[in-house]
């Protein structure tokens, strides 16, 4: 499957930042109905709400990192951010096994590490974007717009 990639980091900010919100308004306007829903099956609704307290982690992290500032002591801060980046890690390595060589052999591991680290730094930009999808449903009146990504095109065959 091909898809445009995002081509600039305003972009990214842009495209993460909509997401977020996304996820923002799934949960708040569809989760009282679904952890409710006697059709659906516990897996599905504790899979539902493990999505719901994951959108939780970005304004923990940073009340924590605002409380070490104010007291000087960083130790939960750090505890946290080690914690969300190695969360990110892990999956991303877990995820990377399905990832093959051109000559189809299972990535090296040296290379799976590197590749699921890099991963979880990147993943650190949800660190504000979440925190900014929370600020602009909580502030933002009137009609609700959505920011459409532009799209360049490609040759590539879809």
């Amino acid at each position: 499957m091909w898809e445009e990639p995002v081509r600039t980091w305003y972009g990214l900010w842009r495209q993460r930042l909509r997401w977020s919100e996304g996820g923002l308004r799934r949960l708040l306007e569809h989760g009282p109905a679904v952890m409710r829903s006697p059709r659906l099956s516990l897996r599905a609704r504790v899979d539902f709400a493990a999505y719901g307290v994951q959108l939780l982690a970005p304004p923990l992290i940073i009340g924590a990192a605002a409380g070490a500032v104010t007291t000087g002591r960083a130790g939960t801060a750090i505890g946290l951010v080690a914690t969300y980046l190695a969360a990110g890690g892990i999956l991303a390595f877990d995820a990377l096994r399905w990832e093959a060589t051109p000559d189809g052999r299972p990535l090296p591991f040296v290379e799976r590490l590197g590749r699921s680290v890099r991963a979880a730094l990147f993943g650190v930009v949800w660190l504000a974007a979440i925190p900014g999808a929370m600020w602009r449903l909580g502030t933002r009146r009137g009609h609700l717009r959505y920011d459409k990504m532009p799209h360049a095109g490609s040759e590539v065959a879809r």
